[in-house]
């Protein structure tokens, strides 16, 4: 099934009441709504006399119906309209609320108007939609290799957070919350980050449920001075070279599909020692959150990470 829309297309009625209208044939002129396609909805408009509705409705080819599916509005408040007795005009239309106007003649200042309507009221997807959400105060469009509404335009960078407590003994996590479901990459980004004393540092997923700390399968190393391997189990692992290494680099977190996420990384430890790795993660849920952590109990005690997400 698929939104169609056609150029005059108008047939009439007499349907009455509030269910399925049954066409009668094209008026003088005008194409009929089988253009439209059997199984596929459209835009209507139905009117006799002061009774009029506009609506998302259903075109059945087997008797030549037309389903009153989502009322837009209507003579009626907005509700279904009981219709009388007598011949209707039931036409495709373009209802105002679903058009995407310029609302100026000058293309510099001007904007255009989106669809807007909640998550509830999205209408069944098909390529090339594109609408605002008034529920999450986004826009969104119809991903159709995913199949979903996907929200957002690009990408949305955090707040950045720079941890320069000189040691501070809570300083042990650093975590990016609310990150939003339709996001498919988490950047992590990590400027002059010190711990206080050898350990490793560990980015760890979160869903609704909490941080997982299990199930990961994680590797990291380290070339130039103290290099080494390090794996991890209890989240993705960056490798330190040497004690009081000072972290620079970035860490990419990329669906792959589902609830399952990989890993990369690479950065610098040093003027001499640099670190690579990777890992993946099945997580349980929708993912939400990101935690910065270490293998042991070291604090951080300098530099600024930030996440990235789109």
């Amino acid at each position: 099934m698929a939104f169609v829309l056609k150029d005059r297309v108008k047939e009439t009625s007499t349907t009455t009441g509030t269910g399925t209208i049954t066409l009668a044939g094209a008026s003088p002129n005008y194409q009929g709504f089988s253009t439209i396609g059997d199984g596929n909805t459209t835009f209507y408009a139905i009117v006799i006399g002061s009774e009029w509705e506009n609506g998302i409705g259903t075109y059945t080819s087997s008797g030549s119906t037309l389903s009153r599916d989502t009322v837009l509005s209507s003579s009626n408040s907005g509700n279904k309209v009981n219709f009388s007795a007598g011949t209707k005009d039931v036409f495709i239309n373009y209802p105002a609320g679903r058009a995407a106007a310029y609302d100026t003649p000058s293309q510099s200042t001007g904007a255009f108007h989106l669809p807007v309507g909640t998550t509830a009221e999205r209408p069944t997807g098909a390529t090339g939609m594109f609408r605002m959400n008034s529920t999450t105060g986004e826009p969104e469009w119809y991903d159709t290799l995913s199949t979903a509404w996907v929200g957002s335009i690009g990408a949305v960078q955090a707040t950045a957070k720079a941890y320069n407590w000189n040691g501070s003994s809570s300083n042990t996590v650093l975590d990016f919350t609310g990150i939003p479901s339709w996001a498919k990459r988490i950047t992590v980004m990590f400027s002059g980050l010190s711990l206080s004393s050898t350990a490793d540092i560990l980015v760890q997923l979160g869903d609704a449920g909490g941080f997982e700390t299990t199930g990961y399968v994680s590797s990291g190393s380290a070339t130039g001075t103290g290099a080494a391997i390090s794996n991890s189990t209890v989240g993705m692992i960056i490798r330190s070279a040497a004690a009081a290494s000072i972290t620079s680099g970035i860490m990419t977190i990329q669906n792959l599909t589902g609830n399952s996420w990989v890993a990369s990384y690479s950065g610098k430890q040093s003027s001499t020692s640099s670190s690579y790795g990777g890992g993946d993660k099945t997580l349980s849920d929708t993912l939400t959150q990101v935690r910065i952590t270490t293998t042991s109990t070291d604090t951080f005690d300098a530099g600024t990470v930030n996440i990235m997400y789109e």
